[in-house]
């Protein structure tokens, strides 16, 4: 073999195996405050693509905000994946989480637009004390509401 050649087999050799070696795929979760919308960002080789996806309340909910901008929580962690093997970062997740949205649904049934805007705020505030009471609020409401 010419040695050109050789040359350009071990430099696509290398190539190739630097792009295997620095594959990353990773995902993180994010839910909007107000309509309950789920957003995945994915990255792969650095490239982010979003997904935005309605789940079963989505409609109802945005009944109550139709127009909003979506308020996007983190779901608390990213799942990466590399040549090497898995990772799983995990932090301290959104409080929003801590509601289903079938019970995020029921509260906005039956509350004023006021209410819950006030309620969402509440949920979204650094004040910690304020954020478990209100949802403690949204919790009682749609347990009381559902029976």
């Amino acid at each position: 073999m010419q040695t050109g050649t050789l040359r350009l087999l071990a430099f696509s050799g290398a190539l190739g195996l630097i792009a295997v070696a620095s594959y990353e795929h990773s995902e993180t979760s994010y839910t909007c405050l107000q309509c309950r919308a789920e957003r995945t960002v994915e990255t792969r080789w650095g490239f982010k693509s979003e997904k935005i996806t309605d789940n079963s309340v989505t409609p109802e909910l945005l009944a109550n905000y139709p127009i909003h901008q979506h308020q996007w929580c983190w779901c608390g962690s990213t799942h990466t994946q590399t040549i090497l093997g898995k990772i799983y970062a995990c932090g301290k997740r959104h409080p929003i989480w801590d509601i289903p949205p079938s019970f995020h649904a029921q509260f906005a049934r039956k509350a004023t637009l006021e209410e819950l805007q006030t309620t969402l705020d509440a949920i979204d505030s650094k004040d910690r004390n304020r954020v478990e009471s209100s949802i403690k609020t949204v919790w009682e409401r749609a347990q009381h509401e559902s029976k």
